[in-house]
């Protein structure tokens, strides 16, 4: 009955879905057993007076109206569990609402609500709560106290912020905070004792540049953070040993930490539409991979081809013997070129590199000396190397010492690697 006018009457249940209807007869408030009243898709301004009067109605669908507000004898119906107000024009959150202890599952989704009133905390058997696509600016604190809450949704509001306080919130299970407001992931989330699922796709919201390293504290299954601006996960992610499902795509990752694959549980990962060039080396150990999907990104290490079917045997093999051939050139490079750096070049380099001031002051000391300065060349990069895992890569250190002018080094690293692609070592 959604594109076709129709009154259903079947028992205990009345539908009048999709009939232009703007009011109901008096008369309905004397079928006394009705248990399911369904008057979605109409063109109601409040809910009918008489449906106070159904004593025993347990659902009421009343989405997808014009409705203004829910009269006092709303609350009448003191066995409600399941109440959808959605798609009005609800402005002020109805108190009559709140008086309905019994509700279970409450959709005002896709209304015009500011705010929430402290009596909302009355609704203490609530277990969902809807509440996207409205005006708030701020989690309502009521939300708190109810204790039996395992399912809120407060997608494409403008939130900014989330108080402390929701780590209070002990009984809940999915949480969607996406198209908001928030200039910075929300850390506080990461206290919620039995999230299981977090949504945080930003499509139409504002998008977030980074995840804290608190991120590891979250025991969820499933993350939700499509639709930023990432570039890379934090290393702490690898703590979240309950996750199964990932959604990281249409962000700007380019690279994944090397703890990544430490995330055995994972059975779907959607990682297209970044800029990802290469995968960890021992990705195909994510062994319960269902669902693996990298298309539209840069990847070289393996090349798409390779990795377009989301078969991880196939991604393995090339990984491990791309991964080695890497590491022997790299190795080479750094003998190459241990006798083309002064001591202050090297400095500079590794300064450049990025790696901390003192690490590099020890390498000085433990070869110190001019005659040791080979050693402490190819020892530094090494350490390099070591420090920064993936990221220490050939591209990058070629790329480096075009930049800081060492152009003599750059050339010779370039050739070695064209003439490696050659022969494939």
């Amino acid at each position: 009955c959604q594109s076709t006018n129709c009154i259903f009457f079947f028992k205990q249940i009345l539908s009048v879905v999709n009939n232009h209807l703007t009011k109901l007869p008096i008369e309905l408030g004397t079928l006394q057993k009705l248990h399911t009243l369904l008057i979605s898709q109409n063109e109601f301004t409040s809910i009918p007076v008489c449906v106070g009067a159904l004593r025993v109605l347990q659902v009421l669908a009343a989405e997808d109206n014009q409705i203004e507000e829910v009269p006092e004898t709303f609350a009448g119906l003191l066995f409600l569990k399941h109440f959808n107000l959605s798609v009005n024009r609800i402005s002020s959150f109805p108190l009559a609402i709140c008086k309905v202890t019994s509700l279970e599952v409450l959709d005002v989704s896709c209304n015009n609500l500011l705010s929430i009133p402290n009596e909302i905390s009355d609704l203490q058997n609530l277990k969902v709560l809807n509440l996207k696509e409205n005006l708030l600016v701020e989690i309502p604190p009521q939300l708190y106290s109810l204790s039996k809450l395992h399912g809120l949704d407060l997608s494409d509001n403008s939130l900014s912020y989330v108080p402390i306080n929701v780590c209070e919130m002990t009984s809940l299970n999915e949480l969607n905070l996406s198209n908001n407001k928030f200039f910075e992931f929300p850390k506080e989330v990461c206290g919620v004792p039995n999230l299981v699922t977090f949504k945080f796709d930003q499509r139409n919201g504002v998008k977030i540049s980074s995840l804290p390293d608190e991120i590891g504290l979250l025991k969820v299954k499933e993350l939700v953070v499509s639709h930023n601006t990432l570039r890379t996960l934090p290393k702490t992610i690898s703590k979240m040993v309950n996750l199964t499902h990932l959604y990281a795509d249409h962000n700007e990752i380019w690279i994944l930490p090397d703890t990544f694959c430490q995330m055995q549980k994972l059975q779907l990962l959607h990682l297209n539409n970044n800029q990802l060039t290469s995968l960890p080396k021992d990705f195909d150990q994510l062994i319960l991979m269902r669902d693996l999907r990298l298309y539209d990104n840069q990847l070289k290490v393996p090349p798409m081809d390779v990795c377009v079917s989301g078969v991880l045997q196939p991604i393995g093999l090339f990984l491990r013997k791309a991964f080695r051939r890497e590491e022997l050139l790299l190795e080479r490079m750094f003998h190459s070129i241990k006798d083309d750096l002064t001591k202050s070049q090297l400095r500079a380099l590794m300064k450049k590199l990025k790696v901390p001031e003192e690490h590099i002051m020890e390498l000085e000391t433990r070869f110190a000396g001019r005659d040791q300065l080979p050693e402490r060349i190819i020892a530094s990069l090494r350490h390099w190397k070591d420090y920064f895992g993936p990221m220490a890569t050939i591209d990058e250190l070629i790329r480096i010492t075009h930049i800081i002018s060492f152009d003599h080094v750059s050339s010779k690293l370039k050739t070695m690697k064209i003439f490696a692609q050659r022969l494939r070592l």
